[in-house]
């Protein structure tokens, strides 16, 4: 076989190998159906998420825009203990947007300053559409210390 011929082949093969944007292949990726799942939809507000270990709820008070969409967004939170009473010691430890179906945090950070006793302000920036989660790590010393975790469905 000639070497032209050979590298043709290899050509072809490299070709046929590659990912295809064809709407048929792109509804079987593993990511397509989640992105499929989710919808937007306007938040029921308050949105109200218990911690991770029962020890903090957070309530979403306030989001703008809602529904969630594209770049930046402002929640107001609250931060409860489990029987709904305010807990004017809440600190927010850390926050984080995480797309899930891809594996990656969001990029840049949210950002969160106090807006009163128990209550926070985030600019809560979603890079992309798709299903993502806003992570929030809470610290109370009467109540102790909880992730809570906001699942949300960000429009185009």
């Amino acid at each position: 076989m000639h070497p032209f011929e050979m590298l043709g082949i290899a050509w072809t093969a490299l070709l046929c190998g590659c990912g295809s944007s064809a709407p048929e292949q792109q509804a079987s990726e593993p990511d397509a159906a989640s992105y499929g799942a989710c919808t937007a939809s306007r938040l029921s507000l308050p949105l109200i998420e218990p911690g991770e270990g029962g020890h903090l709820v957070a309530a979403l008070v306030q989001a703008v825009p809602n529904p969630p969409a594209k770049h930046d967004n402002t929640w107001t939170l609250e931060v409860q203990d489990p029987s709904g009473a305010l807990l004017d010691d809440a600190q927010l430890v850390f926050a984080e947007t995480y797309m899930p179906v891809h594996d990656h945090a969001g990029v840049p950070e949210p950002f969160a300053e106090p807006a009163g006793p128990a209550t926070f302000r985030l600019r809560v920036p979603f890079m992309m559409r798709g299903p993502w989660e806003v992570r929030l790590d809470l610290r109370s010393q009467r109540a102790g210390s909880d992730r809570v975790v906001f699942d949300v469905c960000v429009a185009e």
